[in-house]
């Protein structure tokens, strides 16, 4: 699984698509930076509220709009190379397992996502540190704990965007479908239904978990969702692990 693991990741070095998604993540905090910039915050607010402030936009942007479009083009891109390329019969024909090729690609798309919340968790300190200074009196943990959660909310559905690329064969199909995903999913996040949708109902999960959005609540409850989450991502991997072991997916 490490060599699977490590040829996948010498695909990825190959071509700016690293770079392309670090800079794409960082839009999150750079946006949380200029709407804080912008904003007319009242006079009494001390230290803590402007990074309480700022770490809530960019919990937005990471965890409801930019972060699943990254993810998106994440899980379809590592598919879809192997089709653009016509390299799936390069690889089933090594004699390593389908399955491990499969997830090989699920686990480092779903790393990638993580490691691309904390570098956005780095990117935000840096920006509240040139426009707050200090974070005196603000829950660090908590806003640590709550990027790092929302990363893992969006790592689930990177399988699902893969399962889609893997059987359209197509990154477009797989790509479109995640950002009209993105857009349903942010606009339900206006309304008492956002929890019934897997791509905000990760985030609102978060989001009630660490209360970050004051009223925030989910249908079912966080045990469902859960469930449910864990069910998308296993699911996910299941079938496309089945799909190569059974379909002619080259």
């Amino acid at each position: 699984m490490l060599d699977c693991l490590v040829v996948e990741l010498a695909k990825w070095r190959r071509t700016p698509f690293v770079w392309v998604t670090v800079a794409a993540a960082m839009a999150s905090p750079l946006l949380g930076g200029l709407l804080l910039h912008m904003m007319r915050t009242p006079a009494g607010w001390d230290e803590a509220m402007h990074w309480n402030a700022l770490m809530q936009q960019v919990f937005m942007f990471h965890s409801a709009l930019i972060g699943p479009l990254v993810a998106t083009l994440i899980g379809a891109y590592a598919v879809a190379l192997e089709h653009q390329s016509d390299t799936w019969k390069v690889a089933f024909a090594t004699g390593v397992a389908r399955w491990k090729v499969v997830l090989a690609k699920a686990l480092l798309a779903l790393g990638w996502v993580l490691v691309l919340s904390a570098l956005v968790l780095l990117g935000s300190a840096a920006i509240g540190w040139v426009l707050i200074g200090t974070p005196a009196g603000m829950d660090v943990a908590r806003w640590v704990e709550t990027l790092l959660a929302a990363g893992a909310g969006l790592a689930v559905m990177v399988p699902a965007y893969q399962l889609v690329a893997l059987v359209t064969r197509s990154f477009f199909v797989a790509s479109g479908l995640g950002i009209v995903a993105t857009v349903a999913g942010f606009i339900l996040l206006q309304s008492r239904y956002a929890g019934l949708f897997p791509v905000s109902g990760a985030t609102v999960l978060v989001a009630r978990l660490v209360d970050v959005l004051p009223g925030s609540d989910l249908i079912g409850g966080p045990a469902t969702w859960l469930a449910v989450l864990a069910a998308v991502l296993v699911g996910s991997v299941a079938a496309g692990v089945w799909y190569v072991e059974r379909a002619d997916a080259r």
